[in-house]
């Protein structure tokens, strides 16, 4: 009995005092760090550089380096924070048009800046070793096009590596070796959540990594930092949030990072939940900094995996779902 209670004693300590997260502070703080133009469309190569810039001159514990160049001889650039031995790599706007999360990115390094001696800063530096590619298609940005300048199509390319884009992240995967990776983009139609006619705002994904759909431990603790992500959104766009629907793709680095042993989460922005300005740089923001918090402190191993299934599939698009409104 006493040991019983020990037991439980440790479990509710841990819960009370497992990480300094206060998700709700740091949704209403975000204004705070914004950089970027509400328009993310008129946010250029040029303008993103010259922030990682400040942001790395604002606190010299986060790296800024340029990793390779694009087809047109643009920058591609990383950013880098944290001492730890749990190494993350993500990328951003790997499709020139998908902007919000290079927005979001921007907005938790100048946190980072600004917040640098702060508990739950100073414990995720402490833990994690975070690398961001901030926008790997710079040449598509430029002109807002999905595709690089080669008419290639980034996250077709993790097999025959035939765009600079492409190699510079395989090689960036190579070298870090990170233990979880993040496929940052944006959802370009108008898709409902399951069948309950609610706006999808975020999809989520934990990509398969073989046709069979199959499960190993990478994708496992994959599933689970998706679910930890989805829980957290819950907190401010509940019923908005579903789980991508996509078949394997082997040419698709989500798909392939899994594959690799990496594990590895999909977040698509979709449409904003509100008319405030930033809507989907806030939730891209507080999606980061909840993963981050679960991996630094363990919390992602507790997370039930099962919980990924019962997240509801993206649904049918709207222009069909307001099609068959208008036949009833």
């Amino acid at each position: 009995m006493k040991s019983l209670l020990k037991v439980l004693f440790m479990s509710i300590t841990t819960l009370l005092t497992a990480g300094n997260l206060n998700i709700q502070k740091h949704y209403d703080e975000f204004p705070n760090y914004v950089l970027t133009p509400v328009n993310l469309m008129e946010m250029k190569h040029a303008f993103v550089v010259e922030k990682m810039h400040e942001i790395h001159q604002l606190n010299s514990e986060i790296l800024f380096e340029e990793v390779g160049k694009s087809v047109e001889g643009r920058s591609i650039n990383k950013l880098s924070f944290g001492n730890g031995n749990t190494k993350l790599l993500l990328w951003s706007q790997m499709h020139g048009d998908e902007a919000t999360a290079t927005a979001g990115l921007l907005s938790v390094f100048y946190f980072f800046a600004q917040n640098f001696n702060t508990p739950f800063v100073k414990n995720l530096y402490d833990n994690l070793n975070i690398h961001a590619i901030v926008m790997l298609n710079p040449d598509g940005a430029e002109r807002y096009q999905r595709r690089n300048v080669q008419g290639i199509d980034i996250n077709r390319d993790a097999q025959r590596l035939a765009s600079p884009e492409a190699q510079i992240l395989k090689k960036m995967q190579e070298q870090i070796q990170p233990d979880f990776g993040f496929n940052l983009h944006d959802m370009r139609g108008k898709e409902t959540v399951g069948e309950t006619g609610k706006i999808l705002t975020v999809a989520l994904m934990a990509p398969p990594y073989n046709k069979a759909n199959d499960d190993s431990p990478t994708r496992v603790q994959a599933k689970k930092l998706t679910v930890i992500v989805k829980e957290a959104l819950d907190n401010f766009i509940k019923g908005h949030v579903a789980r991508y629907k996509a078949d394997y793709m082997p040419r698709a680095f989500g798909d392939a990072f899994q594959n690799w042993g990496v594990s590895t989460i999909l977040i698509e922005s979709g449409i904003p939940n509100t008319e405030e300005p930033h809507d989907l740089t806030r939730l891209s923001y507080i999606s980061l900094l909840a993963a981050f918090d679960a991996i630094s402190n363990g919390n992602v191993n507790q997370a039930d995996p099962a919980k990924y299934d019962e997240i509801p599939i993206e649904g049918i698009e709207l222009f069909d779902f307001f099609c068959d409104i208008a036949y009833l």
